[in-house]
């Protein structure tokens, strides 16, 4: 049989060079600000836009013809979000490293599973390598003493995303508490965990996934800059255990959504010891401040955590996705997890003892820590430190310059940022000289209204990407998240600029 699609190597060839050059071409080009950080389209109009290639369906008759190809993922690039241009500053990714990049395609190209050492070898062991050397950075478990009879266990696992090390965080927790989870099933436990207001939502969707329910979530209160008050923690602790719950589990955030709050871990982490409860940090965003001596005091007390989330597809710019867990007992992932599957895990396979297909839920993995390794090889500590001290440099370069425009231009600095994250308000011209205790409802609305449209319009014109998202007061801020390594200060002033024109133009509509 002869597949209807099939390439002899002349086409292959000619193929992937195509491919290259089309990225090559892009990055290029959205790093030189060229094109549109975006050019947002409707359903509608994306279909209108693939109309030529038959369309996004893919209903019979299928099967365009080869030649297409380069036309094809043109139009995709096109249509696609450019992450890599200076003025995207909607994520908390952005601009992938190119090394990364690289690892990526190959990684894809070699198509395996990190799943068995037989299967994915040198992967296996750039993912211990990688893991290990996060761990010592963060202090978090023991040095390995590896040996190929008796390895020690991985650091961790490199998960599909930061939900995802939320989740196992917190079975890992639950099965500490409860060995016999396993075998019997969770019967008479009613658990509480808890988190701070501004978390990710990851820690309600996991209570519910591991069937505990809302309610066994508690918000802990915050300071106005959203970090979590540990006397909150502790009350909230014993508010819990009077209403008949067992307190299992504290989630502290490092770089928090909105604002990117630094909860104080150590202070927790006392609290946790007292209790008895698992010290989960949620390090997803801001635990890249740890590769700098600048910033690593952000995370003071991190060595105290049970576990962490880090997620190296943000901040560090490794491609997506790249998450880490990694635990102060590596050991607990065995225990918790595995099921010894006899069709696949095998004693006499050759290093069966690196196999990590049942340490956590998944058994196919990608090799993500082939571009992430990657990326640490070449760069080393000093350059992946660059990456973060830039990123922050440019972060209270834009904050510095909010605060210089001021109220006379209409700007309010919600929050001095604490890392990568500027959160601000365009406040309108008849609110600006008005306290914000003054505001009626319908001048509230207005102001969240605004800043809303603002950030729309931006992206409909295509000259840059940001949020717009409710702080505690209930009202719309603007979120920049800097921390592409191409952004310099002519970027940050001319998104403001055009924030302004944006804002004056439409104030002068919209009005309460």
């Amino acid at each position: 049989m002869i597949l209807r699609l099939s390439w002899n190597a002349t086409d292959k060839r000619a193929l992937l060079g195509q491919v290259a050059e089309l990225v090559d071409g892009y990055l290029q080009d959205a790093q030189a600000r060229t094109i549109p950080v975006s050019e947002p389209s409707g359903p509608a109009a994306l279909e209108e836009r693939f109309a030529e290639f038959g369309g996004l369906g893919l209903e019979p008759p299928a099967g365009l013809c080869p030649s297409t190809v380069p036309d094809l993922l043109r139009e995709i690039i096109a249509a696609s979000v450019h992450t890599s241009h200076p003025k995207f500053f909607n994520q908390n990714f952005a601009g992938p490293d190119i090394i990364a990049l690289a690892g990526d395609w190959l990684g894809a190209s070699l198509n395996t599973t990190a799943a068995t050492y037989e299967m994915s070898p040198v992967f296996t062991l750039m993912e211990r390598a990688l893991l290990g050397r996060m761990a010592k950075i963060a202090g978090i478990g023991e040095a390995a003493h590896d040996s190929a009879e008796a390895p020690s266990p991985p650091a961790g696992l490199l998960l599909p995303g930061g939900s995802y090390s939320n989740l196992l965080a917190m079975q890992l927790a639950r099965h500490r508490a409860a060995p016999d989870i396993n075998r019997r099933g969770d019967h008479g436990h009613r658990w509480a965990v808890f988190t701070s207001a501004a978390a990710h939502y990851s820690i309600r969707k996991s209570a519910r996934l591991m069937g505990l329910g809302d309610e066994a979530v508690y918000e802990v209160d915050c300071d106005p800059q959203d970090r979590m008050l540990p006397d909150a923690l502790d009350a909230s602790i014993r508010e819990a255990t009077a209403a008949g719950l067992t307190p299992l589990f504290v989630n502290a955030t490092s770089g928090t959504t909105v604002l990117g709050a630094f909860d104080p871990l150590r202070e927790i982490a006392a609290h946790c010891k007292r209790h008895k409860l698992w010290l989960h940090v949620d390090g997803c965003f801001g635990a890249a401040c740890l590769l700098s001596e600048r910033h690593r005091d952000l995370m003071d007390g991190v060595a105290l955590a049970d576990s962490l989330a880090w997620n190296l597809h943000k901040v560090m710019g490794v491609t997506q996705q790249c998450a880490a867990l990694l635990l102060r007992d590596p050991a607990r992932l065995r225990e918790c997890f595995a099921t010894e599957a006899t069709y696949l895990f095998q004693d006499d396979k050759p290093y069966a003892a690196y196999d990590t297909g049942d340490l956590g839920f998944q058994c196919a993995r990608r090799v993500d820590a082939l571009k992430a390794w990657l990326a640490w090889k070449l760069l080393g500590d000093d350059g992946m430190s660059e990456r973060v001290v830039h990123a922050t440099a440019s972060a209270r370069a834009a904050s510095a310059e909010i605060e210089r425009r001021g109220a006379a231009r209409g700007w309010q600095l919600m929050a001095a940022p604490p890392f990568v994250s500027v959160c601000a308000r365009w406040i309108p011209g008849p609110l600006r000289h008005v306290e914000m205790r003054r505001w009626t409802p319908a001048d509230r609305a207005w102001v969240h209204r605004l800043q809303s449209t603002m950030r729309n319009e931006l992206a409909r014109r295509g000259v840059g990407m940001l949020a717009a998202q409710p702080l505690s007061d209930g009202i719309n801020c603007l979120r920049f998240i800097v921390m592409s390594p191409a952004v310099q200060a002519s970027d940050i002033i001319q998104i403001l600029d055009d924030l302004e024109a944006i804002g004056e133009a439409q104030a002068s509509i919209d009005v309460p």
